[in-house]
């Protein structure tokens, strides 16, 4: 058996300097993902939808709260709308409860990129009944990047500390050497 080749300490700053630049980068990337989301979408992007509502439950989600997934069938096609951390929202005009299938509703809603008949649902009416109100989702999604944004900002501090610190072990490989 031969001993594993010791690692020169060129090598561990090299390594040191790429996990911190990635680190640092995809912590960014991340912070800049949520700060976007963090705001409600413009009228340009959310799709309206009406019709009777086909399914509507609350799933229990493992170490969350509960989200919301409703089916609306409107001139014969299903649209389904999530919602995540239905439990957050406070109780409008009337209870997310009282919504069942066969109801008529309104539906505001961004699609998802990949199907239009998908999406997150941001305003809910049933009638002239305010259910769930835009305003409401867009206060409980910022609420979420604020509590994430320390995180990030952990990620970004952490990484440029990698970063240096593996630059530092270089440069001094290099002057040694």
């Amino acid at each position: 058996m031969h001993p594993a080749p010791a690692v020169r300490p060129s090598q561990l700053g090299l390594v040191l300097m790429a996990l911190g630049a990635l680190l640092f980068l995809s912590s960014g990337g991340a912070l800049v993902a949520l700060l976007l989301a963090a705001r409600a979408p413009g009228p340009d992007t959310l799709s309206q939808v009406s019709g009777r509502v086909k399914s509507i439950e609350r799933m229990a989600v493992p170490q969350s709260e509960r989200d919301l997934r409703i089916v609306i069938e409107q001139a014969g096609s299903d649209y389904e709308m999530m919602l995540q951390g239905v439990d957050r929202l406070p109780v409008r005009d009337w209870p997310l409860e009282s919504v069942v299938a066969g109801d008529r509703v309104v539906v505001w809603y961004v699609p998802d990129p990949q199907a239009r008949a998908r999406g997150t649902l941001w305003q809910l009416y049933r009638g002239r009944q305010r259910v769930v109100q835009l305003e409401d989702v867009a206060a409980m999604v910022s609420g979420r990047v604020r509590r994430a944004v320390p995180w990030g900002a952990f990620g970004l501090v952490a990484g440029a500390t990698l970063f240096a610190a593996g630059r530092i072990r270089w440069k001094r490989a290099a002057v040694q050497s």
